[in-house]
This record gives C-alpha cells, structure tokens and sequence, in this order.
C-alpha cells in the first residue's frame, strides 16, 4: 500500500513546476483521460485501453511534469489492475477502496460515480459520502486547502449519517476523523473481508 501524505501549496506561481489540474488545462486532459481508460480497463479487464491512453499521450510534446505524472499513474494502473486481477474483484466499491489505498482518489470518485448513476435511495448519498472524501484528497493535492476542509466536513457528516451503509468498511471513525480535519494524510481503508495484498 501506498503511504501518501498530501501537501497543500496555495501559490498559482508553483503551478509551473506541478501538475495542477484544476489551473492547467493541458494536467486536467491527462488526468481525465487516463483516468477514463483505466476505469474502462477495469471494466473490460484489459490493461491495453490505459496502455494505449498512456502511450499516446507519451507521443506528445510534454513538460518533465507531464510525464512524471504519466509515468507514475502507468505504475499505479498496473500495481492496481494486477491486484484486482489477482483477487477476481468484480465489485466496484471494492475496486474503489483498493484504489483509495494506492492514492488513486480521482480514479476512486470515478469508479464511484458509474455506481453512483445508476443507485437509488440511501446507497446513492452513502457513495456520493465515498466520491466526497476522495474528492477531498483531489483537493488537497492541488493544493486547494480551504475547498478540502470545506467538502471534508460535508463528507464526513454524510458519512457519519449513513454509517450503517458501510458495513464493508472497519476504520470508518478513522476516515471520519481525518476527512473532519482535512488531514493531509489519508487513512489506508481496510475493508471487512480481507484482501491479498498484490
């Protein structure tokens, strides 16, 4: 697993030397589309589609940051998409909280969001509670502290709220505690039943 600490940077001036999707059209296109490919090569378990996105994007004329960002989302694809193979993980929130813990959050809110489309009732708030918090660690990547603390305490309380959802969840106090706080250290979720590690 992956252990991530989160720094929070406010200066537009850094946003040069770091990939910020949120002010840099060119970060948010690579973000989004690899994103899409490797949720889609999990679906279709086939780790050509993200391959194929990320070789493509490869072909083109990219800043040092760009392709760090590109080489290190290829490692974590594959880290993820091995571990889920490995297991026969069929399941997406499963998929999501494996993804959680390799630091993948964006990829985590997208994975949740094709379940999200489709839930109804209490199910539909607990994942949109789940595609929250992730969206909180997407925050706090970029370095956009105040929104995180702000979507952290709408998190958790939606969580709170609808703990009995989340009965494949054991650390859920823990979550909530961190999310209340925008913590820039996420918690490594642990599910009920166990998992290999990879």
């Amino acid at each position: 697993m992956r252990s991530t600490s989160i720094g929070t940077r406010s200066s537009s001036a850094q946003t040069q030397d770091r990939f910020d999707p949120f002010c840099d059209r060119r970060c948010r296109d690579i973000r989004n589309h690899l994103c899409i490919s490797f949720v889609e090569g999990l679906e279709r378990m086939n780790p050509l589609v993200f391959k194929k996105e990320i070789e493509k994007w490869r072909a083109k004329d990219l800043s040092a940051v760009h392709m760090e960002y590109i080489d290190d989302r290829e490692r974590l694809y594959f880290q993820v998409f091995d571990r889920i193979r490995k297991n026969s993980i069929d399941d997406a929130i499963t998929r999501a909280l494996i993804c959680w813990n390799e630091g993948l959050f964006f990829e985590v809110h997208q994975i949740l969001e094709d379940l999200w489309d489709t839930a109804i009732g209490e199910r539909r708030e607990a994942i949109k509670g789940l595609i929250q918090a992730a969206g909180v660690y997407v925050h706090l990547e970029a370095g956009r502290g105040e929104a995180a603390r702000k979507l952290g305490r709408r998190a958790a309380e939606r969580l709170n709220r609808l703990r009995h959802c989340f009965p494949f969840l054991s650390n859920l106090d823990e979550l909530l505690e961190r999310l209340e706080s925008a913590d820039p250290n996420p918690p490594t979720l642990i599910p009920s039943c166990a998992i290999s590690p990879g």
